[in-house]
This record gives C-alpha cells, structure tokens and sequence, in this order.
C-alpha cells in the first residue's frame, strides 16, 4: 500500500480514538463506562452521600437511589432492564407494575412530545420512544446552555427551544397516571405540583417539567384560592356545593388541573377541597365540614 493512501485510514482512526464514533456521547444511560452519562454531573445513582439537588442547591438527606425507591415502592423493573442492575437505560426497561418499560422518561418526560425513531440520537436503535425528554433537554439548556446546554444540543436538536416547543408544564409524564395509583401511591401525579407530591426529601419544589426554569403551579395558572372555594370567589360557602356538583359531572374528569376545563370552570386547587388529588364527592363533604369549621376541618 502506498503511504499516500495509508494516511487517511491513520488519520480516521485517530478521530475514532481521541473523539469517539458517531453518536458516542449520547447520554442513553444515566452512567456508563465512556463519556456519556447523567452521572457526570450528578453523581452516582447509588451513593453513600446525601444528595445535593443542583436545581435549588437542597440537601435531600439520601443518595438519588433511595429516594427513587420512594417514588416507585421498590418496583425496580419501573428502571431496571433484564436481570442486572446495570446500566440503566434513558427510555427502556422491563416495566413496573402497570407502567410502560420506558425508565427515566417515565418521570421526566412526557408521551406528548414524542417523536419517531428517526429523532433517537441512534436512528438505527430500536429503543423508541425519543423526543420525550424534550423538557429535561431544555431545563439544562436554559440553566447552562455554554455547559450542560451543549452537551444535550450536541446530540439533540430539540435541545434549543428555538428549534422545539415542548407542551406545557401541566401535561403529564406516563408515569404520573394511573391516579390514583395502588401499586406505587407514593409517586408524584400532578405537575403542577399543587399538593407537594412532587417534593421528595429535602426540595421544596418540583420538577420543571417543560423546561422553562418556572416550576409548578407558577407555571399552570394555578389560582392560589383556598381549598373548597371551587367557584374561586374568595370565600368557602354554600356556593362552592353547587359549583362542586357542577364540577364534577362536567365532562372534564376528575384531576384537579383539569377542572378548568369542561362545561364548568372550576378552580383547580379550590375544587379539591380535601387535597387527596381527586375531585370527587368527598370534596363536598369536606367543603361542608369547612364552611362549618373553617380552614383545616377536613385534613
């Protein structure tokens, strides 16, 4: 062979060496043992120190693992794929009790901003679903665009949000339904975060779903009204049954960020008067018990 056409072929592999093959930084998993990986910047997932949450710098008081365990009640094919424990893949595992086998994007994406196989960072892979994480994508982008910015846009267009718009902060990710859940009744249901179910140990807020840097119900309208004032007037009185009734038989079904919707307005936070995260009709009952006793009479 001559050296003229021995030096390309060096050449290529060096670039294979020293920067990887295509698509070798794609954080698929949460850690690996290459370059991509969640546990570059947050540690490893099994860890004896206590986490420390790089959203609002809280201490959650248990590594992400325990905490996780949490969530699902130990269901660990909800994460786990096959029979070993590692790795733990982005968008496909066994599948827990009634969930998708869809791992992280189970929490931390959400189906409505799915795309096609053709928008993996691996087109050839058969692990669909992709595009769920399009929110996640953008919470980093927007908190660190020359850093963790760039290394999610380096894989995914949708990165950027002048290239994608996620759905809003109220829609939400698969594993957040069914509600109520008896298989897992710790896991969080509402994005919205109106009850604090999406707080674990020692956050105070939840996840930003849609990727904007705005969190919870500052960024679902939410009305800050008091539990039991459905029709959102300002006070708890008889009027609130009425609306209650009305609520509930609207059409809209029974999650409290849905109950603006439907043949009746109601307020989302007022309407589930008894904060169980279902509007139904032990809201009536408790919105009785607190016009007759006031705030707290039904906890």
């Amino acid at each position: 062979m001559k050296k003229s056409s021995v030096l390309p072929v060096i050449l290529i592999a060096l670039g294979i060496l020293l920067f990887g093959a295509p698509n070798s930084i794609a954080y698929l998993e949460y850690a690996d043992a290459g370059f991509g990986g969640c546990d570059n910047c947050h540690g490893a997932f099994q860890d004896n120190r206590s986490y420390i949450s790089l959203s609002d710098a809280a201490d959650w008081g248990a590594d992400l693992m325990d905490v996780h365990n949490i969530m699902v009640n130990s269901d660990c094919d909800t994460c786990h794929e096959g029979t070993t424990n590692f790795p733990v893949f982005m968008n496909h595992s066994n599948g827990g009790v009634g969930f998708d086998p869809i791992s992280c994007i189970g929490c931390h994406g959400r189906a409505e901003d799915r795309g096609t196989a053709q928008d993996c960072v691996d087109p050839g892979s058969p692990n669909a679903p992709c595009r769920d994480g399009a929110g996640l994508r953008q919470h980093h982008y927007n908190s660190s665009p020359d850093f963790a910015g760039a290394i999610c846009l380096s894989c995914h267009d949708d990165t950027d949000p002048a290239n994608f718009t996620p759905v809003s902060e109220d829609v939400k990710p698969p594993y957040y339904t069914p509600d109520p859940d008896p298989n897992h009744p710790d896991k969080p249901v509402d994005p919205c975060n109106p009850n604090g179910k999406e707080d674990f140990a020692g956050t105070a807020r939840g996840l930003d779903n849609d990727g904007d840097l705005v969190y919870d119900s500052a960024d679902c309208n939410i009305s800050t009204t008091s539990p039991g004032d459905c029709n959102s007037d300002g006070t708890v009185d008889a009027g609130d049954i009425s609306a209650l009734v009305l609520e509930i038989f609207d059409g809209d079904g029974n999650l409290p960020a849905d109950a603006p919707g439907g043949t009746f307005p109601g307020d989302p936070l007022g309407s589930d008067a008894n904060e169980d995260g279902v509007v139904d009709a032990g809201d009536i009952s408790c919105t009785v018990l607190l016009i007759f006793n006031g705030p707290g009479a039904c906890e």
